[in-house]
């Protein structure tokens, strides 16, 4: 799963990892409002906590590229994604997310 997204990610230069982040932070935090109903999944509090900390994760790192500074590897951070989303049965969302958030990116001009 991480490789169908790393070659894509990897290409961004630093004005398009930005927005490809600022993207991803918001569609994590939609697909993270469906856990709101009650009973929808039965992972519902480490879903939560996870999307939290994919959230945080993904807020540090934009924060490391406009302030100048490097975050995580690309290809750490996807992983990152991937473990907490993997430890708490949302991987597909965050497949959604991170498909929603690039190809606006990469496509030919």
């Amino acid at each position: 799963m991480i490789r169908d997204f790393l070659p894509e990610y990897e290409r961004l230069d630093a004005q398009k990892e930005i927005q490809f982040l600022v993207s991803l932070v918001f569609n994590l935090s939609m697909v993270a409002r469906d856990g709101y109903a009650p009973g929808r999944y039965p992972k519902a509090n480490e879903r939560g906590k996870a999307f939290n900390e994919m959230i945080h994760r993904t807020s540090s790192q934009l924060l490391g590229c406009v302030g100048g500074q490097t975050g995580y590897p690309k290809e750490t951070f996807i992983e990152i994604l991937f473990e907490l989303s993997h430890g708490a049965g949302c991987d597909d969302d965050v497949v959604w997310a991170i498909q929603q958030s690039l190809p606006k990116l990469t496509a030919p001009a």
